[in-house]
């Protein structure tokens, strides 16, 4: 079980939509069960990722309560997500995590721990924690292949 949460807070938070599209893609077509999470809000970018995948993967978003997405973390072998409530929830519950980070800056605010990956593209202007952004290079230049390895080594360490 792979969970994902393409959204966060804030859009310049966000990883792209087609960069989700595919590793859920090739997650689904190795065997794994992507499942989408979220909250509400999340519904829009959670159904355009959908509708672009070739093979199948579980929307849960705005569906679970606190606890049910809990032991959904629990049960699943890796998170891969924004920098968001659930990423932490996920690392503070000991699920392997591949966090995408921007304006952010994940030495602040983690995830902490040897079980975490963070990927993050260095430019001058990140971390900026600015919540608007014109070309949100920090997150749209985040390549497809690092996020694949970094979701491949993860999977192999468990």
């Amino acid at each position: 079980i792979i969970s994902i949460h393409a959204g966060a807070g804030n859009i310049h938070k966000q990883w792209t939509t087609q960069g989700f599209v595919k590793i859920a893609d090739w997650l689904a077509s190795k065997g794994c069960q992507v499942i989408f999470v979220g909250s509400g809000r999340d519904l829009e970018k959670i159904k355009a990722i959908m509708t672009r995948l070739s093979h199948e993967a579980h929307n849960l978003g705005g569906s679970l309560s606190p606890g049910e997405l809990m032991a959904l973390f629990h049960m699943s072998s890796l998170f891969l997500g924004n920098d968001s409530g659930p990423m932490h929830l996920a690392a503070v519950l000991g699920t392997p995590v591949v966090a995408l980070f921007g304006p952010t800056a994940p030495w602040r605010t983690g995830p902490y721990g040897s079980r975490h990956r963070v990927l993050r593209m260095e430019r001058d202007c990140s971390p900026c924690f600015q919540q608007n952004c014109e070309t949100i290079e920090c997150m749209t230049t985040i390549e497809v292949a690092d996020v694949l390895r970094a979701v491949v080594e993860q999977l192999d360490k468990e």
